[in-house]
């Protein structure tokens, strides 16, 4: 009676579970490496479809409107109720400086700030990124963060939120530039003036940044 065939033999011809799945995550980046143009036009496209001039109501958003529009008035960093809420400063001056410049089209022209911060956001992402990895690994990252739902929804608000995160990325950036490449004085101004104003944007938009050096 014939023996039965070994184990490891029928083991050889088992296909590998998952190596399909494993090796379409490994060439997505340089796939969208090879697409990248085309893919920071989809970005641009999608953004510019979204945008219609009008900003996203929410009560946060209100309350910085109110104030910027006292300020543009020249009645101070007040509420009109009279309601004691937490604005953070920068935001408020930029509306006021807005609506004194714009007037009838401050929101459309917030909005555009807002979109011009964003853009900032993931050029400065994709420099981060690309001071750690590979070119197709920066472009999936900043990529996967253009199309991801909060950053999106974040354009069309007026808040603190998006010019904050300016100022963190101009930090992160800045501070990598240092370790990087600060035994060199022209790296060195820049990444300390990157440093400096992030902190400086950070402390405009969230007053809280400060905390630590009282």
């Amino acid at each position: 009676m014939a023996a039965p065939p070994a184990s490891s033999s029928l083991g050889a011809s088992q296909p590998v579970v998952g190596a399909p799945r494993r090796r379409l995550l490994a060439d997505l980046p340089q796939w969208l490496d090879r697409h990248r143009v085309w893919l920071w036009l989809m970005l641009a496209l999608l953004y510019a479809l979204a945008f219609n001039g009008q900003w996203r109501l929410g009560p946060d958003t209100a309350i910085y409107m109110e104030v910027g529009r006292n300020l543009a008035q020249g009645q101070g960093f007040v509420h009109p109720t009279g309601l004691q809420a937490m604005a953070n400063p920068g935001l408020p001056h930029l509306i006021a400086g807005a609506m004194r410049l714009l007037g009838d089209h401050a929101i459309m022209g917030l909005l555009l700030v807002m979109q011009l911060c964003l853009a900032t956001i993931l050029i400065l992402n994709y420099v981060l990124l690309r001071l750690h990895t590979s070119r197709p690994h920066a472009v999936a990252g900043t990529f996967l963060l253009g199309i991801s739902a909060i950053v999106f929804r974040s354009s069309l608000e007026i808040l603190t939120d998006v010019p904050f995160m300016v100022g963190v990325m101009l930090l992160l950036v800045g501070w990598e530039l240092w370790v990087r490449r600060g035994k060199a004085t022209r790296w060195a101004i820049m990444a300390w003036g990157l440093i400096v104003l992030g902190l400086t944007l950070m402390a405009a938009m969230r007053i809280v940044v400060l905390v630590p050096a009282a």
